[in-house]
């Protein structure tokens, strides 16, 4: 990669392919992103976040709400958070499939001190 915005670029998109059954989607732009998930089939836009956090934790990448791509990431990573957005991703499908976390989740679903804000429904 040869600077900032195209290896958000390439994650961005790569997580846009990974989503394709999913209301989901990458925002921003590559030195600044963020995801965006959509409510749906009873599972809000909150529980499919930290239900993808979790599922990219056990694929050995932590992952924010709000990504800044830096210049360590060379193709390899670059593919290995690929796959794991392709993995943690079929795992909020299936959940969203379900209609519910319950099975998918491991343990309470975290609720956020802001959330009277807006920010998450």
């Amino acid at each position: 990669f040869s600077d900032l915005g195209s290896i958000g670029e390439t994650l961005m998109q790569s997580f846009d392919d990974a989503a394709t059954n999913l209301v989901a989607c990458a925002v921003g732009h590559g030195p600044r992103f963020t995801f965006k998930f959509e409510d749906a089939n009873g599972v809000n836009s909150r529980e499919q976040f930290f239900l993808f956090q979790q599922e990219m934790v056990k694929q050995g990448v932590l992952i924010n709400s709000v990504n800044f791509p830096c210049l360590a990431i060379d193709a390899d990573v670059a593919a290995r958070v690929s796959a794991a957005f392709q993995e943690a991703l079929g795992i909020v499908e299936k959940a969203v499939l379900a209609g519910s976390l319950k099975g998918f989740y491991e343990g309470d679903i975290p609720r956020p001190l802001y959330a009277s804000a807006g920010i998450w429904r």
